[in-house]
């Protein structure tokens, strides 16, 4: 199958709410549509990456400097995470199509 080409959508993430300060209640829905996405660090510091598995639970996929980005192959309503170093919860995204995502 053919992943879906890049749109020349941008989003900024909105900063997470004290409640997803853990970002820890959250699970990915399966899906069977992908989507590219392209994950920049817009913050100063460095952010980890994570994935949101379907029954709970995260994965790390990487950590990206400042101002870095990379595309990340996923599918429609799977959720993303943004933590700093610490592992403070900076934004959560869920997937609705390819893009390109700017995390704060």
């Amino acid at each position: 199958m053919k992943r879906a080409m890049f749109a020349a959508t941008l989003v900024t993430l909105a900063a997470a709410s004290s409640a997803e300060a853990g970002c820890s209640s959250l699970q990915s829905s399966p899906s069977n549509q992908p989507a590219d996405v392209k994950f920049v660090n817009g913050n100063a510091n460095n952010v980890d990456v994570l994935w949101y598995k379907f029954k709970g639970g995260t994965r790390k996929y990487r950590r990206l400097a400042p101002h870095q980005s990379y595309v990340q192959a996923t599918y429609r309503n799977h959720v993303w995470a943004f933590t700093d170093a610490k592992g403070k919860c900076l934004a959560t995204y869920t997937v609705t199509g390819s893009g390109t995502y700017v995390i704060p």
